[in-house]
């Protein structure tokens, strides 16, 4: 989790510089605020950059087992991947394949959701190349 944010600056920076210094200026000179450009010309445009590293903090946050396993002991406040981890390590009456299958399809949904919800924005940043 500590990678996030800097992962997050360095490449949103580099999305922020690839953008020339003409759009913004082209902006200000059509009578728009410095706010207002921001949030009208600069932030649409970043905002394949700003999904991209949201979706990566997020699956970041939705994968990490490690914390949880050595920091949570409690089962009530386990996440759904210690729940998963557990009906696999119990020792009674077998392994229920059935309930570790719904408790699966209910661990990816969400991820699922996210990238079909976002599949336009990744799309986007694939697309094009460096102009020189």
């Amino acid at each position: 989790m500590a990678v996030d944010l800097p992962l997050g600056v360095w490449v949103l920076k580099g999305f922020y510089d690839g953008i020339p210094w003409d759009t913004e200026i082209a902006a200000l000179v059509d009578g728009t605020s410095r706010f207002g450009a921001f949030f009208r010309v600069m932030l649409p445009l970043v905002s394949p950059g700003i999904f991209s590293i949201a979706l990566f903090s997020f699956l970041s946050g939705w994968g990490e087992f490690i914390f949880v396993y050595t920091f949570i002991q409690t089962s009530t406040n386990w996440t759904l991947s210690m729940l998963i981890q557990s009906l696999f390590a119990s020792e009674m009456g077998g392994i229920n394949l059935a309930l570790i299958a719904a408790l699966s399809v209910f661990y990816l949904v969400p991820v699922l959701v996210l990238f079909v919800v976002g599949e336009k924005y990744l799309v986007r940043v694939t697309i094009g190349g460096v102009k020189g």
